[in-house]
Formats: C-alpha cells, structure tokens, sequence
C-alpha cells in the first residue's frame, strides 16, 4: 500500500509542477493537447482528484495494486492500475523537463 500511496502523490507533485511550469509561460491546461499521452495523465490525475472510493493492495487478493474511482457521470467504476500511474509520471515528468511548451 505504501507503493501505491506513494506514486498517488508522485503524480500529484508531477501534476503541480508542470501546471506552475504552463503559468510561468502563461499557458493554460489546452497546451497538453499536443502531447501524447499527457491527456490520459489529465484523466487520471483528474479521476484520482474528484472520484477515488478506494485502493486496493492486498496481495491475498490476487489483483495487483490499483485505485478504484467512481466517476459521478458514469455508471460504473474505473480501475487506475499502479503500471498506469507510473506511466503518467512518466509522461508529466519527461513533458515538464523537455518539451517545448
């Protein structure tokens, strides 16, 4: 659990500073359109913000360890997996330190 609570805030710190990146430059959020897969990040970053029910990491369950979000305007819940998360670090991190916004 303590991974998967970590990368939780990885990608909120990630998410914070690329958004102070875009207002130093005077940008706003539609500046990520253009890069692959920096919308995915969004999503995620916006589902674990607004729609987390719970996080799952107990190895006796069989799952490996993932969030669970409900989203208020879809019916059913949306698994973030921990692979999934560190993909959109990854993403945040590499468009923070070398992308041309």
């Amino acid at each position: 659990m303590n991974d998967l609570m970590a990368r939780v805030g990885y990608l909120f710190l990630h998410w914070g500073f690329l958004e102070d990146r875009l207002r130093s430059q005077q940008r706003d959020l539609s500046a990520l359109h253009a890069i692959p897969g920096a919308q995915e990040a969004r999503r995620i970053r916006n589902l674990i913000a607004h729609a987390i029910v719970r996080a799952v990491a107990d190895p006796t369950e069989g799952a490996a360890p993932h969030l669970v979000c409900r989203p208020t305007d879809e019916t059913e819940e949306v698994r973030i997996t921990y692979e999934e998360l560190g993909d959109a670090i990854a993403v945040l991190e590499f468009t923070r330190f070398n992308i041309k916004l």
